[in-house]
């Protein structure tokens, strides 16, 4: 597979900003545990506002960098059942590993308000493994069900003899048709697959025409063919999607999506690379720790909170998923 290093640019970018969300979510109003947590101390106005604007990128380019991959993941697997038992290697067994033996016990030890007064058995049967309240991890089985309907639809296509432009074009009409649909849904994973399976779509047609641009179009090599590619990938599903939801929101997100893959850089870095390998690890292991100090310290100044989970609970976030491959149990975190 060829070595995309814009693609590694963009996932440590990914990630990073889903740190600083998690990092100051306890200044959102929208987290329905901020009252509990702050009760009307150290509120920040800013971060509130911060967490607001990065939940519109965060998601959304981490579900379509996962769209965008899939045609490599494509490529290297054409059997359903191949394909199927690499995401659940990579998805799954994260999933449950760090669920049972990570966040529970750590949630646990912390006292955690929302699963007060809740037996053990509930708390893993229904909070952890079928969402009801887990935290991060609801972005796991949720895009292993993304990628079980697409891989589904893609052998049924490729049974038929269907191009993968018509595959892309399904893609999105299906999307489409789950965002339209999805407000009038309310169950764990079902409801987060209608919502984001519009950006994962969104990955998938930007690494299509990217692919057409290379094959047919490889005379066009400058930036300028590069940015309007990715406008033009976007652009009749911002109408379609405009038109089927009146989601301004989403509207805001796909075109900040657009623009990182029109914008990033194409060389990376040692640094920015060690992030992006390690994103993994950093997704998995970096938000429950953010509990500590939402639970210790909650009314130290913001900054003073921002500074010790983003930066002090990422290093340590970095070093877990270092230790964890070099013991040689990389499965944990997906590898």
């Amino acid at each position: 597979m060829k070595r995309r290093e814009d693609i590694i640019n963009l996932r440590a970018a990914a990630i990073l900003l889903v740190m600083m969300g998690h990092s100051i979510i306890i200044y959102s109003h929208a987290w329905p545990l901020q009252g509990y947590y702050l009760n009307g101390a150290a509120e920040s106005h800013f971060f509130d506002q911060m967490k607001s604007v990065i939940n519109l990128l965060q998601m959304p380019l981490f579900f379509s960098l996962s769209g965008f991959c899939l045609l490599f993941s494509l490529k290297s697997s054409n059997a359903f059942g191949k394909f199927m038992a690499s995401k659940t290697r990579r998805i799954l067994i994260p999933f449950f590993a760090v669920g049972l033996l990570y966040l529970l016990p750590l949630r646990l030890a912390l006292g955690y308000p929302g699963w007060e007064g809740e037996s053990l058995i509930r708390i893993v049967v229904f909070d952890i493994v079928l969402g009801v309240d887990n935290g991060h991890l609801w972005f796991l089985p949720t895009l292993f069900i993304i990628f079980l309907i697409t891989e589904i639809l893609y052998c049924i296509l490729r049974h038929f003899g269907v191009s993968s432009g018509y595959f892309v074009l399904a893609l999105v009409a299906i999307s489409l048709v789950l965002k339209a649909i999805s407000g009038f849904v309310v169950v764990p994973y079902i409801t987060d697959v209608m919502t984001y399976d519009i950006w994962f779509v969104l990955g998938v047609a930007i690494h299509y025409v990217q692919q057409i641009r290379e094959d047919v179009l490889a005379r066009f090599t400058n930036r300028i063919s590069l940015y309007l590619i990715c406008i033009l990938s976007a652009a009749v599903v911002l109408a379609l999607l405009l038109i089927a939801t009146r989601d301004f929101k989403a509207l805001i997100s796909m075109i900040f999506v657009t623009l990182c893959y029109a914008l990033v850089p194409r060389r990376t870095t040692k640094a920015i690379n060690a992030i992006s390998r390690n994103s993994m690890g950093m997704y998995l292991f970096h938000s429950p720790l953010c509990y500590i100090s939402f639970a210790l310290f909650p009314s130290v100044s913001p900054y003073v909170m921002l500074l010790v989970n983003f930066v002090g609970f990422g290093m340590v976030a970095f070093a877990l998923t270092e230790v964890v491959r070099r013991l040689h149990l990389g499965v944990l975190i997906g590898e």
